[in-house]
């Protein structure tokens, strides 16, 4: 039994996704992942696979002992897992959408519509709500509502949770790595920072994780935010520093992965309900652009740089 981020028997085919998103097509091959790594890992498995199927399946059923937790563990688990409630995530189809414009300035043809999926425009959002019944900042509806209980008890029965997140604060030096990553996972928020207790990212392991073996390291199944690719291109896509525009009508900035943003006659209703622009009308697009994460000016660095942009340094191709 093999799913979609699988090949048939683990090994050498053709992967769904590169089907579904034919960009993701030119970076075909099997990365591996449990039943063989493409590199080592830097923490210490609390116990191996050695490419059987037994030390995550159990064939005799589900056990007594997960309680309540027994209905997320089946197919045969032997620990707690929910396949990803998030659609696929792919690279912006366009990087030319309209952005600004009013009275005085004329609109500019830099700006992207994110194909990332996450809390904010996949729970709780209304299809073809209007933006203005969405801020962000702000409390989507409803956030992924599965615990780590629930959906993490396969993960950390070999991986423990104190060697793959931690509490440190937010900081640019810690931008990319695995423990500041982890942070966006269900109740693995720290108290500070964008993703305070998780009011931006709840995420489940299958998330950002397939359990078998995957087309990217780490068994990762998404590079969402890796610039290259912006336009749904194999390689070159790119964003600039901030293209700013402003007037009394208009507003934008160009830094991915929003590119631009607009007020007043803007054309904010074509945008989409997850397009993160201002926070309300009257709020600076370039103040409200700071309190998000990835487009930040210091995302990654003291400096802009679209790689800076990136959330992993495992997944980019």
């Amino acid at each position: 039994i093999y799913g979609y981020h699988d090949t048939p028997y683990f090994g050498s085919g053709t992967f769904a996704n590169t089907q579904t998103y034919a960009y993701k097509a030119l970076n075909p091959d099997n990365k591996g992942g449990h039943f063989g790594a493409s590199s080592s890992l830097t923490t210490t498995a609390a116990k191996p696979i050695n490419g059987l199927c037994t030390p995550c399946h159990d064939p005799h059923g589900v056990s007594p002992s997960l309680g309540a937790n027994q209905a997320y563990a089946v197919p045969l688990l032997k620990g707690t897992w929910v396949t990803s409630p998030y659609k696929q995530d792919a690279a912006p189809a366009s990087k030319t959408e309209a952005r600004g414009g009013g009275k005085k300035r004329s609109a500019m043809n830099v700006g992207s519509t994110p194909g990332y999926r996450i809390d904010q425009n996949s729970m709780g959002v209304a299809s073809g709500a209007p933006r203005a019944n969405w801020t962000f900042p702000g409390t989507p509806t409803t956030l992924q509502p599965r615990t780590e209980a629930e959906f993490a008890g396969l993960c950390i029965g070999c991986h423990a949770k104190a060697d793959l997140n931690n509490t440190a604060a937010p900081a640019t030096s810690n931008w990319k790595t695995m423990q500041r990553v982890h942070n966006t996972v269900k109740g693995w928020a720290t108290a500070s920072g964008g993703n305070a207790n998780n009011k931006v990212h709840a995420f489940t392991c299958s998330k950002c994780h397939t359990p078998h073996n995957a087309r990217l390291p780490r068994l990762l199944v998404t590079n969402c935010l890796d610039v290259k690719h912006r336009g749904r291109a194999a390689s070159g896509g790119s964003m600039t520093g901030p293209a700013s525009q402003s007037g009394s009508r208009g507003a934008g900035v160009g830094r991915f992965p929003q590119g631009g943003g607009g007020d007043g006659s803007s054309p904010l209703s074509t945008a989409g309900i997850w397009f993160f622009g201002k926070a309300t009308q009257s709020t600076s697009i370039t103040t409200n652009s700071q309190t998000l994460c990835h487009q930040s000016a210091t995302a990654g660095g003291s400096t802009y740089s679209q790689d800076g942009q990136l959330w992993n340094t495992k997944s980019p191709w």
